[in-house]
């Protein structure tokens, strides 16, 4: 992703199709502007390159205290963005007129939403990842935090999880919306949310199940049926419910190692190298994507077009 240059200002939000004849003049019709969602679509990237610049090469760092304290501040950049949307701009907001111009506002809207959603995803995601990649290769490993820094932990991933759940269930809806966001934004968006659910799950004090039903069981099965309402359009919508399906039956085995590994830890603590590593023989590759992700990559984490 390029980065933002902020020393160029914004153009002004007036409506396309009445200019003013002097630049000095003050725009004073209600007529909202369709320049509005690019302007705000500028300001959530640019949350996103501050990102970048905080996190860089995320997964394979450990996020202390600073590092999670700075992720809320910018989440809360987010927060203030979605609280300051114009009222055309409002997610579920119904159209008082069904006109060209009221529904391209209305794709407008979710699109600026889901990309609002996209990027927190992508903000609160490495932490996550991190933790649950922790988890799964080091599953008796141990490690000393202040409350503070677990406190924070906890509001990421609760912040994290809640963020995909919301995309899903957005783009679940949208299936029965005539105004479709593209298929392969919606391919990525549901693969990123639904990995980071299933993710979150491999680590227990998250307190996220996928267990058959359970709520985010119930949010798993409506990303397969959000890729499944895609697949006509787009092909990787097929290879991407065969990595979730995959990702799906990691967890299960992990959870089964784990039971075992518990089963076999030896009873004296000076024989705890002795205990067998259920993940040494493991086919699992904690390089994939799905565990190293290189998110600020635009080849890799494609955003939903605001028209």
């Amino acid at each position: 992703m390029l980065a933002v240059d902020d020393t160029i200002p914004l153009p002004a939000a007036l409506d396309d199709t009445q200019p003013l004849e002097n630049e000095n003049e003050s725009h004073t019709t209600d007529v909202p502007s369709v320049l509005e969602a690019f302007n705000i679509s500028v300001k959530i990237f640019q949350v996103l390159d501050e990102a970048r610049n905080m996190n860089g090469e995320a997964i394979n760092k450990s996020f202390g205290l600073s590092e999670l304290a700075e992720t809320l501040q910018l989440n809360e950049k987010l927060d203030a963005i979605e609280r300051n949307l114009p009222a055309h701009l409002k997610p579920n907001k119904s159209m008082s007129e069904d006109t060209p111009r009221a529904r391209m506002f209305k794709l407008q809207a979710e699109s600026v939403m889901l990309r609002i959603l996209n990027v927190r995803s992508i903000l609160l995601r490495p932490p996550v990842l991190a933790a649950a990649r922790m988890s799964f290769s080091s599953p008796s490993a141990t490690e000393t935090v202040s409350s503070a820094e677990t406190t924070l932990r906890h509001t990421v991933s609760a912040l994290s999880v809640a963020t995909a759940v919301s995309a899903i269930s957005m783009l679940h809806d949208n299936l029965q919306s005539p105004y479709r966001i593209m298929s392969s934004s919606v391919v990525f968006m549901v693969l990123s949310a639904a990995t980071l659910i299933i993710a979150a799950s491999l680590v227990p004090e998250f307190e996220v199940s996928i267990e058959p039903s359970t709520k985010y069981r119930d949010t798993i099965t409506m990303a397969f049926e959000v890729l499944e309402g895609h697949q006509w359009q787009i092909e990787n919508a097929r290879g991407a419910r065969k990595q979730l399906e995959s990702f799906i039956d990691i967890v299960k085995q992990t959870a089964k190692h784990r039971i075992r590994g518990a089963s076999a830890m030896p009873a004296s603590h000076d024989d705890a190298s002795l205990a067998p590593n259920p993940f040494e023989h493991s086919d699992v590759d904690l390089n994939d994507p799905l565990w190293n992700v290189q998110w600020f990559d635009t080849s890799f984490w494609p955003l939903p077009p605001v028209p």
